[in-house]
Parts: structure tokens; sequence; C-alpha cells
């Protein structure tokens, strides 16, 4: 996995060709102290990505437009946007599916149906990890070595 340089950004960008599944993560993620932004399809995500730079986008593989996979290898692609995490939040779940996402490009893998509890606890995992990326102040006393984090487990999840 990659992890992210120092973003203060809170901003979450949710991509989903369906309203429903749109709405359900606005409203689950909207009580985690985050903005979250909808789109309806790759293309729009892509204008808002370069636009707002969000700290994660949860993206749906299959959709009109652009789909989750050439979004994703966009993103790579462009240094300023190949750090930005991406996780996909799918339907698609077939054997191989999370296997072909992670190895395109994406950071994580989330299943739909999906629970309010199970999508909240992952965001927030990202969202830690975020958290333990920020810049400490120098100690000019301090003579140990230090340790960068880890992220481990299942894809999709991240051990923090």
């Amino acid at each position: 996995m990659k992890i992210p340089t120092h973003n203060p950004n809170r901003t979450i960008l949710v991509v989903d060709d369906k309203l429903a599944g749109r709405e359900f993560a606005s409203a689950v993620l909207g009580s985690l102290n985050v903005e979250v932004i909808t789109v309806g399809d790759g293309l729009e995500a892509l204008e808002v990505i370069l636009e707002r730079r969000p700290f994660l986008v949860l993206l749906d593989l299959c959709m009109p437009v652009l789909d989750g996979f050439a979004l994703v290898r966009e993103l790579r692609r462009n240094p300023e946007t190949a750090t930005i995490l991406v996780v996909a939040l799918t339907a698609s779940a077939m054997e191989g599916d999370r296997e072909r996402a992670l190895g395109s490009g994406f950071d994580g893998f989330i299943t739909k149906p999906v629970g309010s509890a199970d999508l909240r606890a992952q965001v927030t995992a990202y969202l830690r990890l975020q958290e333990f990326d920020q810049p400490e102040e120098a100690d000019d006393d301090y003579t140990g070595s230090t340790s960068g984090l880890t992220a481990v487990g299942e894809p999709g999840f991240v051990a923090v």
C-alpha cells in the first residue's frame, strides 16, 4: 500500500453511478467529521480529483464514461495524484476481482453490499493512517532511531 505524504485534507470522494450508493456512503461518512463529495462517473471524478485533491477516493469499478480501472490508471500515472488513496467500493465480488483491483493500483477493496458500521470502520482506519503520517516536530534531545508506519493485514483493511 502506498502511504500518502502529509495531507491535512479530510475530503473523501465517493464515485458511484448509482445514486443510492452515493447517498448511502455520504450519509454514513458524514458522521466522521469529513467533507464528502459524490459524483456519478469516472470522468467527473477525475475533474474533482484534479481540483480538490481528496485524501481518499471510494471508487466503483463498473461505471459509464470512465470506469474505475481506467481512472485509477490515470491517477497513478500523474505524480500529483499518484499517492491519493483509492479504494474500490464495488459489487464486483467474482473470484479474482479483488486481486485484479489491487494489482491495477487500488489501495483497498470493499465489497458491496457493505453495512454502515463496516464502511465507517474501514474509512476510519484510513483516516487514522493519515493522522500517523503527519510530520512531527523535531526533538533535539532525542538520540534514538525512528521507524515508519507499517500497514498490514488483508487487502481493504489497514491495521493501525
